[in-house]
């Protein structure tokens, strides 16, 4: 929550500007969350029918929804989708730029503190749902696995890599 609160002012600011900013900010605030719930909901179910689990459908929703698909949410660089930004135009009658600004800033930083407190939450839960037993007896493969899948592509990617732009 640092970025959060280190963005509360400008956050705040946004919103006590003007009832245009505020609506700008709470409509936006809301169709984002509203798409990211959908989205998670929908590409979760899709993916456990196909036998996969949950969190593989979460993230084909953040690749829809993000920069890769349909641009609704934003995080770094490029531009929030325009038909979204007609809408809330339309909805709340501020300016294009108004809108963008918001995007651009308060509902960035509000998503991504929130993802962070997701990711902890998903932490969490597994860590509630894992047996310590299970894991020690698996741990001596699990860590031959983790070492070998790191370090073994990093060697060759290191050395194909200069032999092929042939660095010394």
């Amino acid at each position: 929550f640092g970025t959060l609160w280190l963005n509360m002012p400008h956050i705040l600011a946004t919103t006590a500007e003007g009832g245009e900013n505020g609506k700008v900010l709470a409509f936006a605030i809301a169709l984002v969350g509203l798409s990211i719930f959908i989205g998670s909901r929908i590409f979760g179910e899709m993916a456990v029918r196909v036998c996969l689990p949950p969190v593989l459908g979460d993230l084909i929703a953040g690749l829809v929804l993000g920069v890769s698909g349909l641009h609704i949410i934003v995080l770094e660089g490029g531009e929030v989708n325009t038909s979204l930004i007609n809408f809330i135009h339309l909805l709340t009658a501020t300016d294009l730029e108004g809108i963008r600004e918001t995007f651009a800033t308060p509902v960035r930083i509000i998503v991504e503190e929130y993802a962070e407190f997701g990711v902890g939450i998903l932490l969490f839960s597994i860590g509630l749902e894992s047996d310590l037993k299970e894991l020690l007896k698996v741990g001596g493969q699990a860590a031959t696995v983790a070492v070998v899948g790191v370090t073994l592509p990093f060697i060759l990617g290191f050395l194909g890599l200069t032999w092929f732009f042939g660095v010394s």
